[in-house]
């Protein structure tokens, strides 16, 4: 009798830790954290947000590669964080970032677009790393320049 009183105990304890695990993994799944990835902040500034919102995708060459994920407002810019999805994304140092806007419904995103080829060992640079080159590669938390590009209120 005892015996089966503590197989029901353990499996209503152990029922209520599963539970509460996948609670906060769904929490932290929303938030968009996914624990060991490799994903890595740069700070964008720009002279005006223009439509920029939090979530707005980030291309490189075309291609989604990121998200905006903060705005701040400062004295003579908007500082932007975006987060790069992967390590594997290797941008050239010094490129041309400009915030979009398109459509009817002027749904805004910012371009990364390379003013440089990189070198094959350029490439083989992770932009995590500590000892990371900024001259050729644009690494973690570094702070570039935007500039506004097409609008349609600027067409308009």
């Amino acid at each position: 009798m005892r015996s089966r009183r503590a197989v029901r105990e353990g499996s209503t304890g152990l029922l209520i830790i599963t539970g509460v695990g996948l609670v906060a993994a769904l929490g932290l799944w929303i938030r968009g954290i996914t624990p060991g990835s490799r994903s890595y902040p740069i700070i964008l500034e720009f002279e005006n947000a223009q439509g920029i919102i939090i979530g707005t995708p980030v291309r490189y060459r075309g291609v989604p590669v990121g998200r905006v994920v903060k705005l701040q407002q400062g004295a003579r810019n908007v500082e932007v964080k975006i987060e790069i999805s992967s390590g594997d994304v290797v941008i050239p140092a010094n490129p041309k970032i400009s915030a979009n806007q398109s459509g009817l419904v002027s749904s805004a995103y910012i371009d990364i677009t390379p003013t440089k080829e990189l070198s094959e060992q350029a490439y083989a640079m992770n932009p995590n790393a500590s000892d990371c080159n900024s001259q050729v590669i644009v690494c973690r938390g570094d702070r570039l320049k935007g500039v506004l590009g097409h609008s349609i209120d600027q067409l308009i």
